[in-house]
């Protein structure tokens, strides 16, 4: 069911007991808790099993390391599903900055890097025929900035009338630095999916920028296409 707010609860999101909070863009909803169901297939197993060997290693780490993440998250912004700003936590951003650097096959890393003021990504456009390819193209920074790596995410293809797809993004693979633009991109994306689009189909894709030796991450970049 929908519901509408009062004068004491301005916003709720998540579960409490048996009953789940969502938010939806006709009106936030009230539903029964969905029940977890944690399919292992070869999307999620090597995300679990990192996310289960980074928090291993955060154990092992000394107290001044553990300082020291928690000087440098301090040094950035988090907020919560809300939008409000909060104070995140060293081992977020140690968990997140391994984690990126083990989809990249880079080396993990147990002291953060300084943080980086990354090139926003503009002017991003997706390109793509079912008889030739797809490629990506953008204004700037053109070429690639050195020392990053561009994440690229993308769905499969979907109804031309999806406006949004979470929880659909894969990731396909990377841009490295110094690249021009655009970029063919057809190999990455039918080795994760296969050459399965049709013509009138819709895919997303999502760009984040981040630091190939730190882990660190900068703004992601949304786009979508019609293959033709």
């Amino acid at each position: 069911m929908q519901v509408k707010y009062g004068p004491l609860v301005s916003d709720a999101a998540g579960s409490i007991g048996g009953t789940t909070f969502q938010r939806s863009f006709v009106a936030p909803l009230v539903r029964s808790k969905p029940l977890p169901i944690r399919r292992r297939t070869s999307y999620t197993n090597q995300p679990r099993t990192t996310l289960g060997q980074w928090s291993r290693t955060w154990r092992t780490l000394t107290p001044t390391e553990r300082t020291d993440w928690q000087t440098a998250a301090d040094l950035l912004s988090w907020v919560n599903k809300f939008g409000d700003a909060i104070r995140g936590k060293g081992y977020w951003l140690y968990m997140r900055c391994n984690q990126v650097l083990s989809t990249l096959g880079v080396a993990s890393v147990s002291t953060p890097g300084t943080p980086v003021v990354f090139t926003g990504i503009t002017g991003l456009a997706a390109a793509g025929s079912v008889a030739t390819t797809v490629s990506l193209s953008w204004t700037a920074p053109d070429p690639t900035e050195a020392g990053t790596s561009w994440m690229v995410f993308a769905t499969r293809p979907m109804s031309a009338g999806r406006s949004t797809a979470p929880g659909a993004y894969r990731y396909i693979g990377r841009i490295g630095p110094g690249k021009p633009s655009p970029q063919v991109i057809g190999t990455l994306y039918n080795a994760k999916f296969g050459g399965v689009q049709r013509v009138g189909q819709r895919t997303f894709f999502r760009v984040q920028v981040v630091d190939s030796t730190t882990g660190d991450v900068g703004p992601v970049v949304e786009v979508d296409m019609v293959w033709t």
